[in-house]
């Protein structure tokens, strides 16, 4: 619980630098995380990695290992500019990756987004589908409908805009 609040703290910290809320903005999403990473740590699934300088923890890497993969979840670095510079995130992340390979892992999944830093590391690019099922109401067809709208503007948006700015804009064009 400790380890969760301290990422969900950096986390924070370095999303508001970028004016951005970031992923764990509210107490039920921290909830929610926490419940499941107790939960994966029981199977053995949760895969939490950080860098610490003394008892301040600077990156970190919440995976998930499920069989031979690994689905990298959350990352984070501390925005001090001084720390910045010297990469910890990428240091990190790289260290989970070759921790990775030697035990045998045969993928490691960086998930959705368009963050530059996973460009990196693959120039592979995968869809991501997903399904919303609602009850038949209004404020249901009002969610699907605005929904919608903002699917089809991110899709013609990725249509428009080159691969090379969407590498540059990372997460930020998707986040609200």
């Amino acid at each position: 619980l400790k380890s969760m609040n301290m990422i969900f703290e950096l986390n924070s910290k370095r999303w508001r630098k970028e004016g951005i809320k970031g992923s764990f903005y509210n107490e039920d999403i921290r909830n929610f995380n926490i419940n499941v990473s107790k939960r994966f740590l029981k199977n053995r699934w949760l895969q939490l990695d950080y860098m610490t300088i003394g008892t301040k923890i600077i990156a970190y890497c919440h995976n998930f290992k499920f069989q031979n993969k690994i689905y990298g979840y959350s990352t984070s670095h501390d925005p001090d500019p001084l720390l910045t510079k010297l990469g910890p995130g990428r240091i990190l992340q790289l260290k989970c990756i070759e921790n990775a390979i030697n035990s045998g892992i045969l993928e490691y999944d960086l998930l959705r987004g368009t963050s530059e830093y996973k460009y990196s590391f693959s120039k592979e690019e995968r869809t991501l589908v997903s399904f919303t099922i609602g009850r038949k109401s209004f404020k249901s067809s009002w969610y699907f409908f605005t929904n919608n709208i903002l699917n089809i503007a991110i899709i013609l948006s990725r249509s428009i805009i080159p691969k090379q700015i969407r590498k540059k804009l990372g997460d930020k064009y998707l986040r609200t």
